[in-house]
């Protein structure tokens, strides 16, 4: 994972883990994984 780039841009880092988990078949439990992580990020 490139992670520089999309984390310099939130919406972007978003779509791109959305688009990760759409190919894994897990969009559910990534959608809130993603959530949890974006609270967390917003903490640290």
């Amino acid at each position: 994972m490139k992670k520089g780039r999309f984390f310099e841009d939130p919406a972007l880092f978003y779509f791109f883990l959305q688009i990760q988990c759409l190919e894994e078949g897990l969009t559910f439990f990534c959608a809130s994984s993603v959530q949890i992580s974006v609270a967390r990020k917003q903490i640290i």
